[in-house]
Parts: C-alpha cells; sequence; structure tokens
C-alpha cells in the first residue's frame, strides 16, 4: 500500500474522523498486552513468596495424629525382604504392554480437541486475511490505486503466500500440544523471517512495510506470552480487566470531550486544571471498578468450570489477533473516499470473531460427549528445583496427561505461580490465600473430598494443588498416596539430603502399589547411585514404622 496520509486525505481535514480514532484507540488498548504480561510476571513472583510464606508461617494449631498407614504390602511383612529389581529405561521405551483404557481415551480426546482447534483456527485465520484482501480491494476502488506487483500491495501478496497461512494457528496449537518452547519460538521466527525474506525478494526495502510486519510479527507474539504455564494464570485475566478498563476510560474521555463547550483558544486557568484532575481521577476510578469486576466475574466463572485456563489463553491469543485485524481495516477508512465500507469489512471481521467461538465450542462440547466423565488420577511427587526447569518440563508433561485424568501436587515454591490458576491469583489478590491453606492434619480428608475431578468444556482435567503449613503436608502427601490411581515421582537432581523426598519414596514403598508407581529421573543423572538411593529406601521402608 504505497502511500502517505497527506495524499490519502487530500483535501480532506488533516484530523482523524471519528472512524480512525475508535481504530487509534483500539490499538492503544493492545498495549494492555505487554502491560498484562509483565504484570503477570510480578504477580507470579509475589504469589510465590506468598505460597512460601504460609508455608513457613502457618503452623498447624492443632496437631493431630498421623493419618493411618495401609497395610504394609506382603513384600514387607515376610520375615526375609526380597530384592527390589529396578528396570531403568527410556521413557520412550517403558510404556510396555497393554495399554490402560483411560490412557487410550485421553490420547484419542487430545488428539481430536486439538485436531479440531486447528481446524477451526486455520479456517478463521484465513476468513481474517480474507477479510484484509477484501479492506484492501475497496481501498484501492475508492482511491484508484491498482493492486498489482509495481507497489506494496503486489509485495505484500508475495510474502503472504505460505507463511502467514498457517503461521497464526499453528503457534496456537503447538503450546497446547506441549511442544519444547524453544522450537515453538523458532518456528515462529522462521515464519515471520520468510514473510520478510518473500518481500525482500520482490521489492527492495520499503520502511512501511517492514514494519507493517514487525507490528504483525509483534501481535502475534504478545498473544502467545500466554500459552506459557508462568503467565497463563494471570494474563488472560489481566489483559481482560484491563482493557475493559481503559475501554470505560476513553468512553468516558470521548463523552467528556463531546459536551465540552469551552473555548479552546481561552486561556487556562486553575479551576480548569482542577477540574481537569478531578475528572480523570473520576474516570480512572470508574476504570479501575470496572476492571476489578472483570477480574472477579473471570474468577467466578473459572470456579463455574466455564473454561479451563489454557481455554482461556486459547481465547485471548484469537480475541487479541480479532482485535488488531478490526483496528488495523478501520484505519484506513476515509470518509471521503472509502464511505463506509471498511466499518463493514471491520463488523464482518467480529461476525467472524462470534461464528467461530460458537463453532469451536459446539464441536468440542459434541467431542467431550463421548469422553469417559471421569479418569484416573496422577499424584505427582517431586524433588523441589529451580522453577524455569520444573515449569516448562510439567507443562509439557501435564499437556498430555490433563485429557486423561485428573492431577494433584503439593504446592510448592518450584511451580509456585506455573500453575496458578484463575481463582488462586484472584484469591491472592485479595489477600485470602490463607484461606487455601490446611492448617491441621484433620482438614485433610475435607480438602481431599472438594477436589476437583470433573472435566473442563475442552474435556481437559484441571491441575489441583493442595497448599500446606510445614506440618502439614506429610499428612496431606499420605492422603493422596491412598488415593491417586497413578503415582509419579519425579527424582532428578534427587540426593539423600532432600528430606521431603526422601520421606515421599520411603512411604510410595511401604503403602503403595508399585505397579502404579512410575519414578523419572534425567538422562544425565547418576542412575546406579538413584538405584541405590531408592534399594536404601526400601530397606527403611521394610522396617515398621516410627521405627
Amino acid at each position: 500500500m504505497h502511500c502517505s496520509v497527506g495524499r490519502v486525505m487530500d483535501g480532506a481535514s488533516d484530523d482523524l474522523n471519528p472512524t480512525q480514532w475508535a481504530a487509534a484507540i483500539g490499538i492503544l488498548v493492545l498495549l494492555a498486552v505487554p502491560l498484562a504480561v509483565g504484570l503477570a510476571w510480578w504477580c507470579k513472583r509475589r504469589y510465590a513468596r506468598a505460597v512460601v510464606a504460609l508455608q513457613r508461617g502457618s503452623a498447624p494449631t492443632t496437631i493431630a495424629a498421623p493419618a493411618p498407614v495401609a497395610a504394609p504390602s506382603p513384600q514387607a511383612a515376610a520375615p526375609t525382604q526380597p530384592a527390589l529389581r529396578i528396570d531403568i529405561s527410556a521413557v520412550t521405551d517403558s510404556a510396555t504392554g497393554e495399554v490402560p483404557a483411560g490412557l487410550t481415551a485421553g490420547r484419542r480426546m487430545r488428539r481430536r480437541v486439538l485436531i479440531a482447534q486447528v481446524v477451526l483456527g486455520t479456517v478463521y485465520w484465513w476468513s481474517l486475511l480474507l477479510a484484509a484482501v477484501v479492506a484492501l480491494a475497496a481501498y484501492a476502488q475508492a482511491t484508484g490505486q491498482p493492486l498489482d506487483g509495481d507497489n506494496d500491495s503486489g509485495a505484500w501478496g508475495h510474502a503472504f503466500i505460505w507463511p502467514l497461512l498457517l503461521a497464526a494457528p499453528l503457534l496456537a496449537w503447538a503450546f497446547q500440544a506441549g511442544w519444547r518452547e524453544s522450537r515453538v519460538w523458532a518456528g515462529f521466527g522462521l515464519a515471520f523471517a520468510a514473510m520478510f525474506a518473500g518481500l525482500l525478494a520482490t521489492r527492495t526495502g520499503a520502511v512501511e512495510s517492514t514494519v507493517a510486519i514487525a507490528a504483525m510479527a509483534a501481535v502475534s507474539a504478545m498473544p502467545l506470552a500466554f500459552m506459557r504455564p508462568d503467565f497463563r494464570g494471570a494474563g488472560p485475566p489481566l489483559t481482560l480487566a484491563l482493557t475493559g478498563g481503559m475501554l470505560v476510560f476513553w468512553i468516558l474521555a470521548a463523552i467528556a470531550a463531546a459536551f465540552d463547550d469551552s473555548d479552546p483558544n481561552a486561556p487556562t486557568t486553575t479551576e480548569d486544571i482542577v477540574l481537569l484532575v478531578i475528572g480523570l481521577a473520576v474516570m480512572l476510578a470508574i476504570g479501575g471498578w470496572v476492571a476489578w469486576r472483570l477480574l472477579l466475574r473471570q474468577a467466578r466463572r473459572y470456579a463455574d468450570k466455564r473454561f479451563s485456563d489454557l481455554g482461556l489463553a486459547h481465547d485471548a491469543y484469537w480475541a487479541l489477533i480479532t482485535a488488531f485485524a478490526a483496528a488495523a481495516v478501520l484505519m484506513v477508512s476515509f470518509e471521503e473516499r472509502t464511505g463506509g465500507s471498511m466499518e463493514w469489512v471491520a463488523l464482518g471481521v467480529l461476525l467472524l470473531w462470534w461464528l467461530w467461538r460458537a463453532a469451536l465450542r459446539r464441536l468440542v462440547r459434541a467431542l467431550v460427549r463421548s469422553a469417559p466423565a471421569s479418569g484416573p488420577s496422577l499424584l505427582l511427587l517431586r524433588v523441589f528445583k529451580p522453577s524455569a526447569r520444573s515449569e516448562s518440563f510439567m507443562d509439557r508433561l501435564l499437556a498430555r496427561w490433563r485429557f486423561v485424568g485428573p492431577t494433584w501436587m503439593i504446592a510448592g515454591p518450584d511451580l509456585a505461580g506455573a500453575f496458578m490458576e484463575p481463582d488462586e491469583f484472584f484469591t491472592w489478590l485479595r489477600r485470602r490465600l490463607h484461606e487455601r491453606f490446611i492448617g491441621r492434619t484433620d482438614e485433610v480428608r475435607a480438602r481431599l473430598a472438594a477436589l476437583d475431578v470433573a472435566r473442563d468444556p475442552d474435556a481437559r482435567f484441571r491441575v489441583s494443588e493442595l497448599f500446606c503449613a510445614d506440618g502439614t503436608w506429610q499428612a496431606a502427601v499420605l492422603a493422596l498416596m491412598d488415593r491417586a490411581e497413578v503415582v509419579l515421582l519425579d527424582l532428578r537432581e534427587y540426593t539423600p539430603q532432600r528430606a521431603g523426598t526422601h520421606f515421599e519414596l520411603v512411604q510410595l514403598l511401604r503403602r503403595s502399589d508399585l505397579r502404579r508407581v512410575r519414578v523419572l529421573i534425567d538422562a544425565r543423572d547418576d542412575a546406579q547411585a538413584v538405584a541405590a538411593a531408592i534399594r536404601n529406601a526400601w530397606r527403611e521402608a521394610a522396617r515398621p514404622a516410627g521405627d
């Protein structure tokens, strides 16, 4: 599109018309995304500190008797304990024998949901591109600029040939599918690099087009941050709240400007400054109240299982891309030349957004009907390690398991914030996080009974964290061991000095059916040292509890 604002608006006012002002405000609202990402990162750090502080400071007021220990296995009860055989194999080779029915159903459901999302996402993305082509054609007809290869429009057509057709839906799919994050970002960079290379191959360096590609890359990258585990809990709710608050502020500002009949050439008085400050304060207060109510509504809807955390992130991703597309169309609306055509195209974009969401929800709902209502529960025990290593791996692991059954874990400093759900985020904002902590061992039974074991609308199960004080986590772990159908013990970076993990290992060997237990180590760990530690724990487990 080779033109300047002065040329396009030749003969018209240099001021933006109302439609362009609305588009400019919409683009400014998109600034809520990086702001929300920054706030989510800050909130996550503060949330993690709060969890750690409450774990250390919430000492139980009443120390009840330990949870009853299940009867020891026949091997442990025998006078002579048998030797423990340890088989070490790669994860890809460990699934031998018959695959459980729940795991098979979960794999099938995950495949169907992800295929539905990527197919409908691709169709919707192509519809947005078609709307952009329609807008360009209407603009070209109104301004008399042909869409050929001699101007920027032709260069755009060459640049969009293949990377743009699949980049957005595939990026959204890759994060949900549990791909390594480095691969996702590498694919993202290659796609937009190919677009830029295609542009350079057809035309030598248009500054406007280069800036446009950079803007598209930035708009696509910012929502992708919401797919990451450390931003998923707070990022989308904060974006919705900030967007709602900013829109209300701008609407109030527009209303105030419409009713302002003061002389713009008159000198500014102290009274004018005071009224301006009061007016801004009132508008900011109203915008802040709207943002807070939106946060509250999101937390309530999440608690009512209207959506999952990943479902919310997925909707936020496409909503922001839609908002950018509609705002970009409205920005080229010039009343004297394009008439109301761009407004109609932008309205069509919003209609496409509504139809796409309705179609996706109906399709996923139909798929979920064929899925089992419940699935085997997974208890995740782990060595606490730096959060960067824990978050990425656990998110990729649970991207698959969450279609099989619910996941339970004890909240710890390593994953505090990684699986911060919208209702937990809001509870922390209201300074009520302490209400979620188990302060007495006699509360464990009731907390376990309240665990969420039902599917979300997108067929995923939730990851439930039990918040425990230092004096109650052992009782909670023992109760979870007795209830969970599958136990995964992550022994990466394990040493005998890890007292908490050692306790969990001994109790697993003492009270659990080892056929439902899996132990995970890193390929770089000393497998023989870990095996020796497990054998020592096996001998300790053979001794009566309390010895």
